[in-house]
């Protein structure tokens, strides 16, 4: 990569980025949702998560606070009611897709989390690359 590409694709990943997200949970959580949410924001790196997410992370939180309610039910009330299943274990399979796919889009799985280490050190070794261009020249 030259210094002027280098350059380049810094501006544009800085304009990308966004202001940073809002430590206030969005007002559409329950009182349960947004203890959720302000326990993943302060979780990510400071920086990490800008404004767009939040509406994945919006999402994500009730995700989570309904498998957390379907969970109280399945666990108070079984799994069967009366030889049929439980509708909560339908409503928690339905949420748990739902959080495996934000939780997956927001980097929280171990794979995502690697991927984008992987992807920080790259740019590390291009920002050192560029200070031994500029020493060089």
């Amino acid at each position: 990569s030259t210094k002027a590409e280098i350059e380049a694709r810094k501006n544009t990943e800085e304009s990308m980025k966004g202001n940073p997200i809002s430590d206030k949970a969005p007002s559409r959580l329950t009182a349960n949702g947004k203890k959720i949410y302000k326990h993943l924001v302060s979780s990510f790196p400071k920086g990490f998560l800008t404004e767009t997410d939040t509406y994945s992370l919006e999402i994500l939180c009730n995700a989570i606070d309904m498998l957390q309610i379907a969970q109280k039910d399945i666990r108070e009330r079984g799994i069967l009611i009366e030889g049929s299943e439980n509708p909560s274990v339908k409503v928690y399979d339905k949420f748990f897709k739902v959080f495996n796919t934000m939780a997956g889009k927001l980097g929280m799985s171990p794979r995502d989390r690697s991927q984008l280490a992987l992807l920080m050190v790259n740019q590390q070794q291009d920002k050192e690359d560029e200070l031994l261009n500029i020493l060089r020249s």
